[in-house]
């Protein structure tokens, strides 16, 4: 992967995290593909390397902290970063990837729909958070491999 970076003359894979690893971490087939994870989430140089990955079409590999995989004619690129905290890697399970890095975001991501709802059937917005808004949650963040 990284020898048709250098023969584009592309050098920003040099200041990659993972410019000296196991590239097998970052592929479909990887048991340990969180560990790859972890070492994306603290790269640097994601952006130009999501970019590369969609641009070669690379599928079924981890680009820019992102599981990129085929969406019918197009890449998707897949956010591989708890979608409730934030900061965590997600879970790789058997069937998929999880939204959610825990059992504890998940309960609380739920929680949280819960009471939006809740909250828009009778009109009050009080312990509601507006979309986007960052999430207030004590939560461990990824240990550097």
């Amino acid at each position: 992967m990284h020898a048709s970076r250098a023969s584009t003359g592309q050098d920003w894979w040099r200041q990659a995290a993972c410019a000296h690893s196991d590239t097998d971490w970052w592929t479909d087939t990887c048991p340990d593909r969180a560990r790859g994870v972890r070492i994306c989430l603290g790269c640097p140089v994601q952006e130009p390397c999501l970019a590369d990955g969609l641009a070669h079409e690379d599928v079924g590999v981890i680009r820019g902290a992102r599981l990129l995989r085929r969406a019918g004619s197009r890449t998707e690129a897949v956010r591989l970063v708890c979608a409730h905290c934030g900061c965590c890697p997600v879970r790789f399970t058997p069937t998929g990837i999880s939204r959610y890095c825990d059992q504890g975001c998940t309960e609380a991501a739920r929680r949280s729909r819960a009471e939006r709802r809740t909250a828009g059937r009778h009109g009050s917005t009080e312990g509601s958070r507006p979309a986007g808004s960052p999430v207030t949650i004590e939560h461990r963040r990824a240990a550097a491999p």
